[in-house]
């Protein structure tokens, strides 16, 4: 409900004339009772009409995160990145396990937060990076998207993160989490025929051995070299 909210607040903030979708869309709630009703035809109208919602939010989220200012990109500037549009309409796409997003997110998973609340979250990779965690949400359909970035990217910081992303996907915290994402990056390095991107992902097989992989990097390692 708290996530719903939130995406009613993002929609009619960003269009307050009802341009979310291209046909006005029937009342949420009204569809739900429907899913209940005893007709076949009513079902399927609720159905299709929450997907339309769904369908419309994913969209209009997607928007908040392509024409969000990224200005806010030295360290000063990241108490404010949360809880800006931005940082919600991340963290809601992993929320609403969007796959149309999961590019969008590869593409923004080091821009990094500063989170206002306490505690060990603060220090790790979901709590300062939520790309990452809203990709490791989505689960399996950002696989190659990670796997593509650890191919091509010689940014230490990328590597980290994509990492810590494919294990959260294969498993998290449980060890053959660990190990299936491990036996990814060596497929993937046996398949390789591009020296460059052999050493990558060589490079990347190394990060498994961390035991604080869960811990965001040190902000010096935004400066490193990039791709």
């Amino acid at each position: 409900m708290h996530a719903l909210l939130m995406t009613c607040l993002f929609l009619f903030a960003l269009y307050p004339r009802g341009a979310v979708c291209e046909q006005a869309l029937e009342p949420e709630t009204m569809l739900i009772e429907s899913v209940q009703s005893p007709k076949t035809g009513d079902r399927a109208n609720a159905y299709s009409g929450l997907r339309r919602h769904r369908i419309a939010r994913v969209k209009a989220l997607l928007e908040v995160v392509r024409s969000a200012s990224d200005e806010d990109s030295t360290a000063e500037n990241q108490w404010r990145r949360w809880q800006s549009p931005k940082y919600m309409a991340i963290v809601l796409l992993g929320e609403l396990r969007a796959e149309e997003a999961v590019g969008l997110l590869a593409r923004n998973i080091t821009w990094r937060v500063q989170p206002r609340y306490g505690g060990t979250k603060t220090r790790s990779i979901p709590g300062q990076f939520p790309a990452a965690d809203s990709l490791a949400r989505i689960g399996g359909p950002a696989v190659e998207e990670v796997l593509r970035i650890l191919h091509t990217s010689g940014n230490p910081l990328e590597r980290h993160i994509c990492v810590w992303t494919l294990i959260q996907i294969e498993g998290g915290a449980r060890a053959e989490g660990r190990e299936v994402a491990r036996f990814r990056v060596q497929k993937a390095i046996e398949t390789c025929r591009l020296s460059d991107m052999k050493a990558n992902l060589e490079e990347a097989l190394k990060y498994f051995e961390k035991e604080d992989l869960g811990l965001a990097p040190p902000e010096e390692s935004d400066k490193t070299e990039g791709k």
